[in-house]
């Protein structure tokens, strides 16, 4: 029985002396780190290669240069989401370089035929002759277009109209030429 009671002592007194030590506990993980930041919300869709030339410039000789624009040069490649729902599309062009650099469109189509318009543009300068900058207060944009046969190609002419406050107008057309992905 005395040996019963030691024991039970020598247990005791450990277990007593152990709750004044810390008890080894494993280390916790770090934190989570923050999710990495993300573009716009991808649009769903059907995927186009798009490439836009600026064909012309039109308007008051001393706001639109001669020659300003070179067809060879003044190309741009970028991914065109078409998103349908009955007759009608939502496009979005996103530039490659930048896909958060995006503009849109609405149209509605007739056949293989669309038309629609662009996003109101935001305000900016022209420089028109000697003056120096005459605002622009009015911006459009006319989209009309056509889809091939197969629907594996589209074509279309972009025309961006400037109404300047002085009544000039400066307009610009891209001839749009897409393939499907």
């Amino acid at each position: 029985m005395r040996t019963l009671t030691g024991i039970v002592a020598v247990l005791l007194i450990q277990l007593l002396t152990a709750c004044d030590r810390a008890s080894p506990v494993a280390p916790t993980p770090p934190p989570p780190s923050p999710p990495a930041p993300t573009g716009p919300p991808a649009a769903n869709g059907e995927k186009w290669d798009l490439m836009t030339v600026l064909t012309s410039i039109a308007g008051p000789k001393e706001c639109v240069a001669a020659g300003t624009y070179d067809p060879t040069i003044d190309v741009s490649h970028s991914l065109l989401t078409i998103e349908r729902s009955g007759n009608s599309m939502h496009l979005i062009t996103s530039s490659i370089r930048n896909p958060a650099d995006t503009y849109e469109y609405t149209a509605t189509v007739a056949g293989a035929d669309f038309s629609g318009s662009g996003t109101t543009i935001p305000s900016g300068y022209f420089k028109c002759g000697q003056s120096g900058r005459d605002d622009v207060y009015r911006g459009e944009d006319h989209l009309a277009g056509r889809f091939s046969a197969d629907g594996k190609t589209l074509t279309a002419d972009d025309e961006l109209v400037f109404q300047l406050m002085s009544g000039k107008v400066v307009t610009y057309h891209f001839a749009w030429t897409a393939m499907r992905q």
